[in-house]
């Protein structure tokens, strides 16, 4: 899930996607030298790949912890 700003962080990269963004959930890829963010078939964002750090989580937690409004 795309942070209130815009952005977001991947194998410990923070990649920015634009406030228009916020909040959306989109699906990352990750592969030994790019790292590519898509909302549904729309392609957002590809950033070379600055870190070599492992996949460690693969939903965010945001995603998985919406709050309920009584």
């Amino acid at each position: 899930m795309v942070s209130i700003k815009g952005g977001i962080m991947v194998v410990g990269q923070k990649i920015n996607l634009g406030r228009v963004h916020a909040r959306k959930v989109v699906t990352v890829t990750v592969d030994d030298s790019h790292i590519a963010i898509h909302d549904e078939a729309e392609t957002l964002k590809v950033v070379t790949r600055t870190t070599t750090q492992e996949v460690s989580r693969i939903k965010s937690a945001d995603h998985t912890k919406r709050r309920k409004i009584v």
